[in-house]
């Protein structure tokens, strides 16, 4: 699940916003309100993104106990596979058979809000605000697109993990001072780096676009017309990893085809520190009890990122009614708590809120296996998405290139910079 939290290629979906346009009848389809308070019925078609496997047991369950309460609905529930989903979504909204209640993260989902073809949750759920968790409906709620169009479900975000036995080689206790910021970061691994002689290093990925965007950096302009973030504020931020990479803070090979991951990296004791979500350690516990043992978590350096799946409705749909229900029970309190705590989904968060998920969520035993989900858990109400949801993985890629030509000296932090606003610029499609 944690890989379909990540940038997704959006071009298709993007480019069938500006073939169709949002024309007066979308608008009104779209901002139509939903009465939900008599009795429902009739067929709903139901779309989730590679859950079958893992979490068949679950849905079956949750549809049989939403029919069993609403007896003339039926849902028919069909799982598409992870490769291709953007594609997917395009096609059916082209042909018009975008399913009733579809599974769609942040990025598909503004593209098909711009698009008309999903339901404003605002004129129809009143109580939007007061059930589901802020930043997760901030994530459904884009500029240029008013209003809200996904019922948040399940959400991640990342905290910070650190080996104990490889810092204390360079005298550095990740218990008492881990780092806050970008600039305590440098320093530890300067520390580490220079009293084993280079033998372990600290950091172990290069910047993206996260680290400009939560230092403050405005990715897009106001208007989501072009991407401005070639800023002095990035230079200077790229200029200290180029610094960092030259000094020797970083394997050299997370330039190469070798480089796995600063994940990977940690997991081999190869780098002392890692991202990861906060159920990382409980994980590397079922493979490598030892590793696990010297695990340390912290809250993510600077802001947190926001990883987010929600739960949106067909402005089309045939029976409206009875997909607004079922998408809303499907995200109530009730049954996303039973879905990040009972089942393979664990290390996630449900995106409503209320006492039942902060009595489960907002406590630890005080060990670190638990620590790093309650520092999850934690940062969730300050999170926020990575990048605009234009931001698809070519540009990914190609800024990615830049910063490995910057790192290398082959040009400026300011070129690497500028080549990829403009390349990102290009690939933008209206």
């Amino acid at each position: 699940m944690s890989q379909r939290l990540t940038a997704l290629t959006i071009a298709a979906i993007v480019t069938l916003t500006a073939g169709c346009g949002l024309g007066g009848g979308e608008q009104s389809q779209a901002s139509k309100s939903i009465d939900t308070s008599g009795e429902i019925s009739g067929e709903v078609s139901f779309q989730t993104w590679s859950l079958k496997t893992g979490f068949k047991d679950y849905f079956e369950s949750l549809i049989k106990d939403f029919e069993t309460k609403h007896p003339k609905v039926k849902i028919n529930w069909v799982d598409q596979p992870a490769d291709h989903y953007a594609d997917k979504i395009t096609s059916q909204i082209t042909t018009k058979t975008l399913p009733d209640v579809i599974n769609l993260p942040p990025e598909i989902a503004y593209s098909a809000a711009k698009a008309g073809a999903l339901l404003d949750l605002r004129p129809s759920v009143s109580d939007l605000d007061d059930k589901y968790q802020k930043t997760a409906l901030d994530a459904y709620s884009y500029s240029g697109v008013k209003g809200t169009y996904a019922f948040p479900w399940y959400l991640g975000t990342n905290v910070c993990f650190w080996n104990k036995e490889l810092m204390s080689k360079g005298g550095l206790d990740p218990k008492k001072a881990p780092p806050k910021t970008l600039d305590e970061l440098i320093e530890q691994a300067k520390i580490l780096h220079d009293k084993t002689d280079g033998s372990v290093t600290l950091m172990s990925r290069k910047p993206e676009i996260m680290d400009f965007s939560f230092a403050g950096v405005k990715i897009m302009d106001d208007e989501q017309k072009k991407f401005v973030f070639n800023t002095p504020e990035s230079v200077a931020i790229l200029d200290k990893y180029v610094a960092a990479y030259k000094a020797g803070y970083m394997p050299k090979n997370i330039l190469s085809s070798e480089y796995l991951g600063n994940s990977e990296l940690f997991k081999k004791e190869q780098v002392a520190w890692t991202t990861a979500g906060g159920s990382f350690i409980a994980k590397v516990k079922e493979s490598d009890p030892t590793l696990a043992d010297k695990m340390v978590p912290s809250p993510n350096i600077g802001a947190a990122p926001l990883w987010a799946q929600g739960i949106s409705v067909n402005a089309a749909a045939k029976n409206s009614a009875a997909a607004l229900t079922f998408a809303a029970f499907v995200t109530n309190e009730e049954n996303q708590v039973n879905f990040t705590t009972k089942t393979t989904a664990k290390g996630f968060f449900p995106g409503s809120k209320g006492k039942q998920s902060t009595d489960i969520f907002n406590s630890s035993d005080g060990t670190p296996a638990q620590d790093g989900p309650l520092m999850a858990w934690k940062a969730l109400p300050e999170a926020r998405i990575a990048a605009p949801p234009l931001w698809t993985d070519a540009m990914r890629m190609y800024l990615d290139q830049q910063i490995a030509d910057a790192l290398t000296e082959k040009i400026s932090s300011k070129q690497a910079l500028d080549n990829a606003v403009q390349k990102a610029n290009s690939l933008l499609n209206y």
